[in-house]
Parts: structure tokens; sequence; C-alpha cells
């Protein structure tokens, strides 16, 4: 799980953002970063699932802090 963590923690400053707020990260950044992390091809989708996992979580926290 370690480069899913790694790469997540790379894309934090470019969330995409509406008129509601955050939507989702930008992931063609991830791409990216990928080569530059020694990670290989054959791994990138997986590790793509893994960063919408925590993009998921993310934006829970994100929506509960902005309706509090």
């Amino acid at each position: 799980n370690w480069p899913a963590v790694e790469v997540f923690s790379r894309l934090t400053g470019s969330w995409r953002v509406g008129p509601a707020g955050a939507y989702g990260l930008d992931l063609a950044l991830a791409f990216q970063l990928f080569p530059l992390l020694g990670i290989k091809k054959k791994d990138w989708l997986s590790l793509i699932d893994d960063l919408r996992v925590m993009e998921s979580a993310a934006l829970d926290e994100i929506n509960k802090k902005r309706k509090a």
C-alpha cells in the first residue's frame, strides 16, 4: 500500500474544485509521478483503484467539515 500513500501525499495539492467545493483529485498527474517513483506500468491500474478509495475517504472528510 505504500506506493498509493506516497502518490496520494504528492497529489494533495491537486484537487479539482468547482462551485460546490472539491470533487476529486487530478489523477492525470499520478501518471506523471508513477515513473518518477519507480512504479512499474503493470501496477498502474491497481494503484489508480487504491487512489480512488483514498480520494473517496478524503472527500467524505472534506465534506463533513464543509457541512459543519
